[in-house]
């Protein structure tokens, strides 16, 4: 038992050295340790928003207090100026582009109006430093040059505490920290004075780096400067530390690269950053990146093409009704059609029975007008075959026969 628990050790202890030298990893969390936590992709609102911020590039200045001033007060006002980038708070969202303004170790200061000043108040004596970054409405920071200044400053005396070594990499730390409602939770922090890449390493450039994570106890590596998002934090109280080392695992020596902060998990949270998180419908969320995206993303585009469709299937059937009423105008039209053949008997008869249709008229037009009306063509022809053969042709020829016109009707 003993001997398969030094194997055991062994093994263990040939992963972090694996793990401390590093090697070609692809994705940022390299060598994350089997636990509760587990690295996942940004939700899908979040990177639907992020592709409208990446026409900004802000530029951020500290205007006061200046590089190494000396302040005769224990209350500091801080005057920052943003340019590049809309900067500010919807009221309906509470959400909005900003900056963390970040004091020594202290957890960032969120900073939506910058025509106010930042008072920094009860200061201890002593040298400090302020790091002011521009950060995205879901606390992401920029990652450009511009959008990071800091300023090392005095209050009534100058110390050698807090005060950041200009040729090494410096952390700070941005998010997690305060209070989250919802999963997965942002890691991000911003790195100045450090290359993005070993491939960027020139023999004047500062050490190669990394940032080895804790949380709750899980470690794991970043070896890319990009946040990530993580899932498994515990209901309550949590915990996050971060370091910057070397490729061989050695801390690299500056104030704050190794710093830890307190985090706050309440699951199911209502705020609209929580919301935002779970990829829930928001109305009108793109006006916390810039309040002139609202009309070009109404959602009232997609309101209408559902409306049309119920509309489509209920017109159908009422076309069918149409060709129902259509054969009875036929059969009201059909009364006026015989009347013309009629007019065109009498049309090609007229010459030779003219005069007898009068003596017999009241009798025959009455019965035909009473029986059908298709059969009238066939009663046409009879009415020429009797008009000739007793009126013209017996009459004329013997008159002393009067007793027989009587007998024919």
């Amino acid at each position: 038992m003993k001997r398969r628990g030094s194997i055991v050790l062994l093994l263990g202890l040939v992963m972090m050295v694996l793990v401390a030298c590093g090697g070609d990893q692809s994705s940022p969390s390299a060598g994350m340790a089997a636990g509760t936590l587990t690295e996942v992709s940004p939700p899908t609102a979040i990177q639907r928003l992020s592709r409208l911020l990446e026409r900004y590039e802000p530029r951020l200045e500290v205007l006061t207090p200046h590089p190494d001033q000396t302040v005769s007060a224990t209350t500091v006002p801080v005057q920052i100026a943003v340019q590049g980038i809309p900067i500010g708070r919807d009221l309906e969202l509470g959400l909005g582009s900003h900056v963390h303004v970040v004091l020594d170790r202290d957890d960032p200061r969120h900073v939506y109006d910058l025509a106010q000043p930042l008072l920094l108040e009860h200061l201890s004596p002593g040298t400090h430093t302020l790091r002011a970054f521009v950060v995205s409405p879901w606390q992401e920071s920029f990652k450009n040059e511009e959008s990071y200044a800091e300023v090392t400053f005095h209050v009534l005396t100058k110390t050698m505490e807090n005060t950041p070594n200009p040729q090494q990499p410096l952390l700070t730390y941005n998010e997690p920290v305060g209070t989250y409602g919802a999963e997965p939770i942002l890691l991000d922090f911003y790195l100045h004075n450090a290359p993005l890449h070993r491939a960027d390493l020139t023999p004047s450039s500062p050490t190669d780096w990394q940032v080895h994570v804790t949380v709750n106890g899980d470690r794991f590596v970043l070896d890319q400067w990009q946040p990530v998002y993580l899932k498994g934090f515990h209901p309550g109280e949590n915990w996050v530390k971060l370091e910057v080392r070397d490729r061989s695992g050695q801390l690299i020596p500056n104030v704050f690269n190794s710093t830890a902060h307190l985090v706050t998990y309440q699951p199911n949270g209502t705020d609209s950053l929580s919301r935002l998180i779970r990829d829930e419908a928001i109305a009108g969320i793109e006006k916390m990146i810039d309040p002139q995206l609202i009309p070009t993303a109404t959602p009232e585009p997609e309101l209408p093409t559902p409306a049309p469709s119920p509309e489509a299937s209920v017109p159908s059937p009422e076309p069918m009704p149409v060709p129902a009423s259509s054969p009875p105008t036929l059969s009201i039209e059909q009364p006026p059609q015989p009347e013309s053949p009629m007019a065109e008997p009498t049309s090609e008869v007229p010459a030779p029975s003219a005069e007898p249709q009068g003596d017999t008229a009241p009798a025959i037009p009455v019965k035909e007008k009473r029986k059908p009306r298709i059969p009238l063509k066939p009663r046409v022809s009879p009415t020429p075959t009797e008009s000739p053969t007793p009126e013209v042709i017996e009459i004329p020829a013997e008159l002393s026969a009067p007793t027989v016109a009587p007998e024919t009707p």
